[in-house]
């Protein structure tokens, strides 16, 4: 039987890899979003505004239920652009109010970081590397087992997602074609509008790319490509301040920029360089190390060999793409300790360029086995194979992936309790500021509604939320946070 034209022309080699990657994501990440309780912090931040975006149509300046004013309503939430939680905010209007549907977007691009790993280590290399690069992207620590990778409802893999495609659609169109700026201005805008200042991260990465190649960002396209992001990033910045200045200086400049340039974030000692929150000198170099914390530690060998062999076969010369993704895993930490961060996971975007190193050594290695037994790819494609599937067996198999931080239990637990026993429409809460953002899970949870009761003040005439040690409740005030307790304070 003659199979149709499109198909005896489609290249099965070229599209095979990324499918086989999506496929293998895809088993990975979408069968568990449902498995752990919604984290108070930040989960339970970004599920809340996205349910106010979907009940109370507060889709342009976002809302959260966190730091309640007395008449009970949501105040304003400006710390970051709110693509990310448009994006929660349509997946739940789509799939309803679970946790798959709040996660899900957040796994979906951490699928799409593999296939993008894949794709364009195809484009540099061969097949082989694509497929590598793509599997160690999607089962490297950072976007499976860390609190804030494709298993938790965040906006970091949106933004590393759309910042690597920006990186490298700029350097195709500062090296071949400068209509990859267009692309580029789409990517750029994008990861701007996941998580704002945190994508210049990216302008940093591209910096000397750019003053190596000045020539080729003095065009047309390039300035058609900056004035795509700027159209994709600006309108909702200039709406936000329009609309509520005070709330964007404060959240967003102040809180967001200016404080943390200034130091005003938590410090964690023994970094390298005393501007840093964070150590992120040494946790890089954990990234690369035998059994690294980050997970891909544990390719250390093939990332050693990356250099050596890549060096060899260039005649000892770096080749540009090389360069590239070398810069680009040592820009992160860099940057960080710099500029300040105290959180590991901001390391999350060294996963691409250490990913593509893998996938080209585990390439050039089976072309060296393969030039010793006269076989193409055959021997060295089928011993790769039997990795990458013991790769993705222990990802989907290993425990740990759920457990990382097994926290939110109490909270479902409460509206659980709620939403059987409570006949009551509104439940108050009694929880101060230390504790109030407790009950964000809490409130995604339930369908009642939640008002507050100043502490201290005499017991409502219903049921109360309190998260204090407690002695009935006429007597509710701020102690130890011990557990939440559910208190039926009826007259």
């Amino acid at each position: 039987m003659r199979l149709p034209e499109f198909i005896r022309r489609l290249n099965l080699q070229s599209v095979a890899p990324p499918v086989v990657v999506g496929i293998i994501g895809v088993v990975i990440y979408l069968p568990k979003l449902g498995a752990r309780n919604l984290e108070p912090i930040d989960e339970g931040i970004y599920a809340n505004i996205a349910l106010n975006m979907i009940e109370k149509g507060d889709w342009l300046i976002p809302t959260l239920n966190r730091y309640f004013n007395h008449a009970g309503e949501a105040t304003i939430w400006l710390q970051k652009p709110p693509l990310s939680i448009w994006l929660q905010a349509v997946s739940m209007s789509a799939f309803g109010k679970t946790l798959f549907a709040t996660r899900l977007p957040s796994a979906l691009s951490a699928i799409a970081i593999g296939v993008l790993v894949c794709l364009v280590a195809y484009r540099e290399w061969n097949w082989l590397a694509g497929l590598v690069a793509g599997c160690v992207a999607i089962t490297a620590e950072p976007l499976m087992m860390y609190g804030y990778g494709g298993f938790y409802a965040v906006t970091d893999t949106q933004m590393v997602l759309f910042g690597s495609a920006f990186v490298y659609c700029s350097w195709r169109a500062l090296r071949e074609s400068p209509r990859y700026f267009y692309a580029a201005g789409v990517f750029g805008g994008l990861a701007a509008m996941s998580k704002g200042v945190a994508a210049g991260q990216f302008l940093i990465i591209l910096a000397p790319i750019v003053i190596l190649n000045y020539r080729s960002a003095l065009t047309r396209e390039a300035a058609i490509g900056a004035g795509i992001a700027i159209a994709i990033y600006a309108p909702w910045h200039i709406a936000a301040f329009t609309l509520q200045p005070d709330a964007f200086v404060g959240q967003y400049i102040e809180g967001q920029v200016l404080s943390r340039s200034a130091g005003a974030l938590g410090t964690t000692g023994n970094a390298l360089l005393p501007t840093a929150n964070f150590p992120y000198i040494k946790y890089a170099l954990k990234y690369v190390s035998p059994g690294g914390l980050l997970g891909l530690g544990y390719y250390s060998a093939l990332i050693a060999a990356a250099a050596f062999t890549g060096l060899h076969r260039s005649g000892w010369r770096l080749p540009p793409m090389l360069a590239l993704c070398w810069w680009w895993a040592a820009a992160i930490p860099i940057t960080f300790s710099l500029v300040g961060g105290n959180q590991p996971h901001y390391l999350m975007p060294m996963t691409v360029p250490l990913a593509l190193l893998i996938g080209v050594t585990a390439s050039w290695l089976a072309i060296v086995v393969d030039n010793w037994t006269s076989r193409p790819l055959g021997k060295p494609a089928f011993v790769t194979a039997c990795l990458l599937s013991v790769i993705v067996l222990v990802a989907i198999l290993s425990p740990p992936v759920l457990d990382v931080r097994p926290t939110g239990t109490d909270q479902a637990e409460m509206a659980d309790v709620i939403n059987h026993q409570v006949t009551d429409d509104v439940v108050y809460y009694s929880m101060g500021m230390e504790g109030e953002h407790r009950l964000l899970p809490t409130d995604f949870y339930t369908e009642k509604k939640l008002a507050p009761h100043e502490v201290g003040e005499r017991s409502p005439d219903g049921w109360l939320i309190a998260y204090h040690q407690q002695q009935g409740c006429e007597q509710v005030w701020e102690g130890n946070l011990t557990e939440i307790q559910l208190l039926d304070c009826r007259s």
